[in-house]
């Protein structure tokens, strides 16, 4: 798409803050370094282009600080966000004057209503017992999720509660999987962590339905919204997430925040612990987290664009 919202300005719907990831893929693997560093010079003038002649330089580059969305907010006619926080960040990258609205990620409310059996016969379905408290982390397996350090956790809760289990369902990252699979065998934990992979979108429903609490953590972030993360609300459960970007918005008593770094993994063993010990806390924070998207569904957040992508084509035919 990046060559046509050049040449097309319209409606650009931005999910990342930072699509620097992106451009070095294109120069890395496709042939488009000159052009790339053509365009980091534009919007990085007080920087050196010549970054893009290494890669050991271009990997110590912070995403956030070049992030490589200006022109592209610049040249748009409007740009929908999903979270206020990259409203901001953008506004005070590009200027007061760029067009930034901010639309939430929708909800598949088909998915969260659909029929499915019981969280007891699913749990026996995907062969766990039916008494388990199970922790599940949802979606991309890649290194910005923190998994490691969610395994490592769990294999101190599992000392406290032996009858928890961990399960891990998306697309993953063939390093990461690597790592968390020798790090089961070594914690002494395969027996009971989950790899389902990349399943259907049912599926996915399902192991979230039979979870008591989702783990959704990114650090470093790159300004993303989680689709994942906005399920997972819907469907009433309790989840744990970094307190960085987007998710600073989401209040405490929707989502609890574990915090980075040295922390992480306490607070993980700490959160589980109080959960599974007090499950009527776990079941308002769902409540509470279902009433906080609860205006999110697919119907609502697609009137809202619809009234936005009208806007503009007035606005264009006012200017002709």
């Amino acid at each position: 798409m990046l060559p046509y919202i050049d040449r097309f300005p319209g409606v650009v719907d931005l999910h990342d803050y930072s699509i620097w990831g992106l451009y070095r893929l294109l120069a890395r693997s496709y042939g488009e370094r000159r052009a790339i560093q053509e365009r980091f010079a534009q919007e990085y003038p007080h920087a050196s282009a010549k970054v893009w002649e290494n890669e050991a330089e271009l990997s110590a580059l912070d995403l956030l600080d070049y992030p490589m969305t200006k022109l592209i907010v610049k040249r748009s006619k409007l740009t929908i966000v999903h979270s206020e926080w990259l409203r901001t960040h953008l506004r005070d990258e590009v200027g007061p004057s760029a067009q930034i609205e901010r639309v939430p990620l929708g909800v598949d409310t088909s998915m969260v209503t659909a029929p499915r059996p019981s969280p007891a016969d699913l749990r026996r379905k995907y062969h766990l017992p039916a008494s388990a408290f199970v922790i599940a982390s949802v979606g991309v397996m890649n290194r910005l999720k923190r998994l490691p350090v969610v395994l490592e956790a769990f294999r101190e809760f599992r000392r406290i509660n032996p009858h928890a289990y961990l399960v891990f369902v998306g697309p993953a990252d063939r390093l990461v999987l690597r790592s968390l699979v020798q790090l089961a065998a070594q914690g002494g934990v395969k027996h009971c962590v989950r790899v389902l992979g990349h399943r259907p979108l049912p599926e996915m429903f399902e192991v979230i339905a039979m979870a008591d609490v989702c783990v959704n953590l990114r650090n470093p972030t790159m300004g993303e919204s989680s689709a994942t993360l906005v399920q997972i609300l819907a469907m009433g459960k309790p989840v744990l997430v970094t307190p960085l970007g987007q998710y600073t918005e989401f209040p405490d008593d929707v989502c609890w925040k574990v915090r980075p770094d040295r922390h992480e993994k306490a607070d993980l063993v700490n959160y589980w612990t109080f959960l599974s010990q007090h499950p009527e806390i776990a079941m308002q924070l769902g409540e509470n987290a279902k009433r906080f998207v609860a205006e999110w569904g697919y119907a609502n957040i697609a009137s809202q664009i619809e009234e936005l992508l009208f806007s503009v084509a007035d606005s264009m035919r006012l200017h002709a």
